[in-house]
């Protein structure tokens, strides 16, 4: 395991009694706690495949695109207020290709 701290790096060896089976390109995310004798003491241990990041990333891009889109439909930036102020019906309806005039 290497930790870097304040722009320096320093490799530490952990053994771990009871850890979940770990294959290699695999990240392990441990929840601990530094005892006064420099020691672990684990509360949790998770395994994780690369992949896993990889979907946790695009969801999360895709579910920000879904909320830039709908901030954009149905709101507007007032430039005077310089604030987020709802669209009015008539700003709406010319931006909404669905609206039957």
């Amino acid at each position: 395991m290497t930790i870097v701290a304040g722009g320096s790096e320093i490799t530490v060896r952990y053994e771990f009694q009871n850890a979940p089976p770990v294959e290699p390109g695999q990240r392990i995310s441990i929840f601990a706690t530094v005892e006064s004798d420099q020691t672990l003491t684990v509360h949790d241990a998770v395994v994780r495949d690369p992949w896993e990041y990889v979907y946790l990333y695009v969801i999360s891009i895709l579910g920000a695109l879904l909320v830039a889109v709908r901030v954009a439909r149905h709101w507007r930036i007032d430039r005077r207020e310089l604030a987020f102020v709802p669209r009015s019906d008539e700003t709406r309806d010319r931006t909404d290709p669905h609206h039957d005039a």
